[in-house]
């Protein structure tokens, strides 16, 4: 039970779950964990990065099982020996820590969904300027093979009015689009940001 508080405390302190999981990072400091409980010499440790990492894993289990099963017997409270409140600290932390990351990434998608529409509007707008570009020399072509009369001229000139209105209504309607997806980034960077302050926050309490 001693060498199994002395590592909860060690857990504590160095907070491996604060980089991804298995990743080098975190794999380093599960090795200093290893290597600084092997430093002791009352109690002794021969322990590696790995048998570290499953013991913690196998109390944690046990921990948040215990925790279920006094939830499901009408919330009643039991008291915590000393590894038990270390280890609900370590438990409180990954937490946060987990819900940081799934926030975080909600937020990446998000900005990700906004940027591609965003793009996806700009190459709808370059495309339409092709297409009356287009559509202008088309006309024009056309009534430059024969000789308009009054009533051609009138036709024409009223049909490039509407067109012109047209793609105005369009282009507004398009400026509208692109502001709303850029405002949309805005909010979604100002809300992470917020949040992230807000965790900050949060650790500095649980710390």
């Amino acid at each position: 039970q001693q060498h199994d508080n002395i590592l909860c405390q060690e857990i504590l302190v160095l907070e491996p779950f604060k980089e991804k999981k298995g990743s080098i990072a975190q794999g380093q400091i599960w090795d200093k964990i290893a290597n600084n409980l092997n430093s002791f010499q009352h109690p002794q440790f021969r322990v590696t990065k790995r048998s570290v990492r499953e013991r913690y894993t196998l109390l944690s289990d046990k921990f948040r099982a215990k925790m279920r099963d006094e939830e499901k017997e009408s919330g009643i409270d039991t008291d915590l020996s000393d590894i038990e409140k270390t280890l609900e600290e370590i438990v409180e932390k990954e937490a946060v820590v987990e819900e940081t990351a799934q926030n975080n990434k909600k937020k990446v998608n998000c900005a990700k969904a906004a940027d591609m529409r965003y793009r996806t509007l700009e190459n709808l707008g370059r495309s339409q300027k092709r297409q009356r570009k287009d559509e202008v020399e088309n006309e024009t072509a056309a009534r430059g093979k024969h000789r308009r009369s009054g009533s051609d001229m009138v036709a024409y000139l009223q049909g490039k009015k509407d067109l012109v209105q047209k793609w105005k209504m369009e282009e507004m309607q398009l400026q509208k689009q692109r502001l709303e997806a850029e405002s949309k980034k805005e909010e979604q960077s100002k809300k992470q940001h917020q949040d992230l302050m807000q965790v900050t926050l949060t650790k500095t309490k649980l710390g």
